[in-house]
């Protein structure tokens, strides 16, 4: 008597490798969650999971790693700290979801953070954390112009946005409540102004992701007089300039 023999259309491991091929680019291609922080302060990690669904998966191992270097380790039904002199005293987990808090943070805690491990069920969802952070804007005040125009026609400013604390810093430049078409987005900003002009507002605006400040300045010019009115706290202050 034969033995009975099963067989597969040639098209099945085509199928299988496309679709492992296609959930591997998916889970590689996943864009990691971007956290940010304040320094000084604390950042809590999550773990991706909820309390019911930690709670259910029977872990055996989870590793939190920092930059490809495991810092807390989840092994025989009890979590640790690796020995880290970076990280000493800083690090927490929470018991119940897996979640990451980090204490007191540190410029050097930015970095890419990944939740890896495997229970009962094989291979657990891993969870990619890049951390940034960012240090919090205190004040801004905009400097005084520092050139006029020599042609006693015209004032040239040079307006400077000066910050204080902060970190990873952009600007935004504002004249009259309005953008300024072809403006770098620096700390200086160079305009001429006319005396038929007017007064005109200037605001800069200093931020980053965690933390913003603005300043103002209204600034009039004429042929003999140059006029800025600076704005600090809602106080205002009057600074002449004779031009040359």
């Amino acid at each position: 008597m034969h033995g009975r023999h099963t067989f597969y259309p040639f098209t099945l491991p085509l199928q299988v490798c496309t679709l492992l091929y296609v959930c591997q680019v998916s889970i590689s291609g996943a864009s990691p969650l971007v956290l940010n922080g304040t320094l000084g302060q604390s950042v809590t990690l999550p773990s991706g999971f909820d309390e019911k669904n930690y709670s259910s998966s029977n872990i055996t191992l989870l590793e939190w790693e920092m930059n490809r270097t495991v810092i807390m380790q989840f092994l025989n039904k009890n979590w640790s700290a690796l020995k880290n002199d970076h990280f000493k005293d800083r690090l927490f987990v929470n018991t119940r979801d897996g979640s990451l808090t980090i204490s007191q943070l540190k410029g050097g805690d930015e970095g890419e953070y990944v939740l890896s491990g495997f229970g009962s069920a094989g291979n657990l969802p891993q969870q990619r954390i890049t951390l940034h952070v960012f240090v919090e804007i205190n004040t801004v005040k905009i400097l005084p112009p520092k050139s006029y125009g020599a042609d006693n026609k015209t004032c040239n400013l040079t307006l400077t946005c000066q910050v204080t604390g902060g970190s990873h810093v952009s600007f935004l430049w504002l004249k009259d409540g309005r953008d300024i078409p072809g403006t770098p987005s620096g700390a200086v900003l160079e305009q001429i102004a006319h005396p038929g002009d007017g007064e005109i507002h200037y605001t800069c605006t200093a931020f980053n992701a965690i933390s913003n400040q603005s300043a103002s300045s209204h600034i009039k010019c004429n042929t003999q007089v140059f006029i800025a009115f600076i704005e600090k706290e809602d106080t205002a202050s009057t600074l002449y300039a004779e031009i040359e």
